[in-house]
């Protein structure tokens, strides 16, 4: 049951009005939506206010180095999805594409394998599609789905909307790890 909520701006610094009134609600648990410059400072105000309970995030605590950045007893209570990018860093295609992108000068992060696994799809379907116009491109689009890619297997819904492979992560003893495992 939703009890309680608190809304904030991208360029918000001090949350502390805020989490006194989540603090003073007595709350089982919290649920976070943010990008991670927004989130980390939330966390560490809540640690200075010795605010501290299972937090459930969106996947975009995956980027970034929060886990530098948060004490370590907020992480242990906090759970957030994120993508096969994240959790199998060790995979062939992973550390491949880490190659090539450093290879080219560029830094390896999330956003960039993203572009880049929607861009070969792209490409793929341009290639495959018997007319090129948009309505046939994006048909072959989708003949072609699901696809693995460096972010994981990726796929198209009833709606036509992009669909990433997701498992719940938590930090366990100072490391990122598939919750319950």
């Amino acid at each position: 049951e939703l009890v309680h909520t608190e809304t904030f701006g991208i360029m918000d610094k001090d949350f502390r009005v805020s989490l006194e009134k989540l603090k003073n609600a007595h709350l089982e648990a919290l649920f976070t939506l943010g990008y991670p410059q927004v989130l980390m400072p939330i966390y560490q105000q809540m640690m200075e206010m010795q605010f501290v309970l299972p937090i459930v995030a969106n996947s975009g605590l995956s980027v970034g180095d929060i886990a530098e950045k948060v004490s370590q007893q907020i992480l242990a209570n906090l759970v957030f999805p994120t993508v096969k990018y994240y959790y199998a860093s060790g995979d062939s295609k992973v550390q491949k594409f880490h190659q090539l992108v450093k290879e080219k000068g560029g830094k390896p992060e999330f956003n960039v394998a993203y572009y880049y696994d929607t861009t070969k799809i792209l490409l793929s379907a341009i290639q495959k599609a018997s007319a090129k116009t948009p309505r046939q491109i994006g048909e072959t689009i989708s003949s072609i789905m699901p696809c693995e890619g460096v972010t994981g297997t990726l796929k198209l819904n009833q709606d036509r909307e992009l669909v990433g492979d997701f498992k719940l992560m938590q930090w366990k003893e100072g490391k990122l790890v598939i919750l319950g495992e």
